[in-house]
């Protein structure tokens, strides 16, 4: 849980906000959380596979 209180700490407003959407309310899509956050669903994934990224190196599964 630290680890990823760490990592979710480091975030900006947009990637806490696509976050929210897809993940802890599951309200969205990424597409539709892109439309949200006025990025394409592309920019979505590139932010997400960002986090998902930073996750795993602070859990030691991957080294840089």
């Amino acid at each position: 849980i630290d680890a990823i209180e760490k990592v979710l700490a480091q975030c900006d407003d947009t990637d806490k906000k696509l976050i929210e959407l897809i993940y802890w309310r599951k309200t969205h899509t990424a597409a539709g959380a892109g439309m949200v956050a006025h990025i394409s669903q592309t920019g979505v994934y590139t932010r997400l596979n960002k986090v998902h990224y930073s996750i795993a190196l602070e859990l030691g599964l991957i080294s840089a």
